[in-house]
Order: C-alpha cells, then structure tokens, then sequence
C-alpha cells in the first residue's frame, strides 16, 4: 500500500495534537529568567557559604593559635611551679638529711657518755671493792702500815 496524503481533518487532527504537546512544554518549561535567577541563587548561596567558611577559618585558626598560646604558657607556669616544687622537696630532704645526721651525732655521742659512765662505775666499784679489801686487811694486820 503506497503512502498517502493525510487528509484535511488527519492533518487537523495532528496539528492540534502537536499544538496541545506544544503548550504543555511550554508551560512546564523554564523560562530563561527563571534559570538565571535559579543560577544567580545558586552563585550567591555559594559566595555566602565561602565567605561563611573562609570567617570560620579565620575564626578558628585565631582559636587555635590563642589556645596554643595558653597551651605554652601553661605549660611554662606548670614547669616553673613543678620546678619550685622539686626544689622545696629537695631542700625539706637535705634538711631531713642533715637532721639525720645530727640524731646520729647525738646518739654516738650518747652512746658514748653511756659507755664512760658505766665503765667509771665498774671501775669506780673494783676500787671500791680493792679499797675495802685493803682497809679490812689494814685493820685486821694483813697489811702493815709502814
């Protein structure tokens, strides 16, 4: 069957078909002002969230080098303070040491005293014990007195 021409109401038909398509794109199409304000939103909600970062960044950096700061200088403070605290805890220990040392002196010197005392007393009672045997003996005639 060969190919024939649409008739009048055929053609009426497709025109109206392709009019009715026609109408529908172009009311569910976008306009070019609608995309460039779309892109222009877009654009500035892009500018603002840079500039919102590029701030945070400054902000944080800031945040950072003074907390850094705070860091060191705490940690001088605390080293200054831990310093000071050793060197009392070193002097209180030489001072404990040195009164060690005078106990210890003062013992020795203790034992010692302790040490003469009883050997006077021992020798002091085998003189006494000689003194008496000499004086009984005197007295009895044992021991002439010249």
């Amino acid at each position: 069957m060969p190919d024939r021409d649409p008739t009048p109401g055929e053609l009426r038909i497709m025109f109206s078909n392709i009019i009715d398509s026609l109408r529908d794109v172009k009311d569910t199409m976008a306009t070019k002002e609608f995309v460039n304000t779309k892109f222009d939103s877009y654009n500035d909600r892009v500018s603002r969230t840079e500039a919102d970062v590029k701030d945070w960044i400054r902000t944080s950096t800031a945040a950072h080098v003074k907390l850094e700061a705070d860091r060191i200088s705490g940690d001088t403070a605390l080293g200054v303070e831990i310093k000071d605290s050793v060197k009392v805890a070193l002097d209180r220990i030489d001072s404990l040491e040195a009164d060690l040392k005078e106990q210890e002196k003062t013992l020795k010197a203790q034992r010692n005293g302790r040490a003469q005392a009883v050997t006077i007393a021992i020798l002091g009672s085998i003189l006494s014990v000689v003194g008496s045997i000499i004086a009984s003996g005197v007295i009895r005639g044992l021991f002439p007195v010249s």
